[in-house]
């Protein structure tokens, strides 16, 4: 009777906005997954239409209609596109073999109204194991375009090639 009790106390003094989700949100949080994974998009209206984009483009620019959940699987096997692009630093590392690569997740909610909803991120990396591949170093996903990456990319390199 107590632990019903309690329960109910602390059923009352959460607020119910506290458990309400507003615009769009995904099924699975950001992270690793060793194996392939169905990630559902959930919206807070159910008349909205949803657009949804998998390599961390605008959704409202460039989204694909969402109709239903998807898979996704590991895309480790893909060429380095972005990894591999040369000419770009002084001094460039260029993997020699496939690198990991995720999934940059992005969608928004588009009202009956036309209003939008703030578009929601989310990262994956599937078909990785992440504590035998980077132990308890920690992992920061960051999203951008391809043209900011070569950017950050150089000026990272120079930070860590200076002499001194």
């Amino acid at each position: 009777m107590r632990k019903f009790l309690l329960a109910a106390l602390c059923a009352l003094l959460v607020p119910v906005s506290a458990l309400a989700q507003e615009g769009v949100w995904f099924s699975l949080e950001s992270g690793f997954y060793a194996d392939e994974i169905t990630v559902e998009i959930l919206c807070d209206d159910p008349e909205a239409d949803i657009y949804y984009t998998l390599d961390g483009t605008n959704p409202v620019d460039d989204g694909f209609y969402y109709d239903e959940p998807f898979e996704l699987e590991d895309r480790t096997w893909e060429g380095n596109d972005l990894s591999a692009t040369t000419g770009v630093c002084r001094t460039q590392y260029v993997p020699t073999e496939n690198v990991v690569k995720g999934y940059i997740i992005r969608a928004v909610a588009i009202y009956p109204d036309g209003s939008e909803s703030a578009v929601a991120s989310a990262t994956y990396f599937v078909g990785v194991d992440r504590q035998a591949r980077y132990g308890d170093a920690p992992v920061i996903s960051l999203m951008m375009n391809s043209l900011m990456l070569s950017a950050v990319s150089c000026i990272l390199s120079s930070l860590t090639t200076r002499k001194g």
